[in-house]
């Protein structure tokens, strides 16, 4: 479940600092573009930020799923009669 986590916060810091570095070039160089120029930067920049929505979605669904899984897996544990004496400890 971490792992997954990770990926998909790569994936969304990746999406951010692609987005980040179109942007501060196109800043740059805005003086001398043309109009298909803008045209062409304001595509990129709704698909990326549809494509961040996305996996920021993603990323709190798998949160939201990892808490229940925890929580669904610490329920089976303590009400495994094995794992009885470890909780009567605590």
């Amino acid at each position: 479940l971490v792992e997954r986590a990770t990926i998909i916060q790569s994936r969304l810091d990746e999406e951010n600092a692609n987005l980040a570095k179109k942007t501060s070039t196109f800043s740059r160089n805005r003086d001398h573009a043309d109009k298909e120029t803008e045209e062409e930067y304001e595509r990129y920049c709704q698909a990326a930020m549809f494509r961040i929505q996305i996996i920021d979605d993603r990323l709190k669904r798998h949160e939201k799923q990892a808490l229940q899984k925890y929580e669904e897996m610490d329920a089976r544990l303590r009400a495994d009669p094995r794992m009885r004496a470890i909780h009567s400890t605590y």
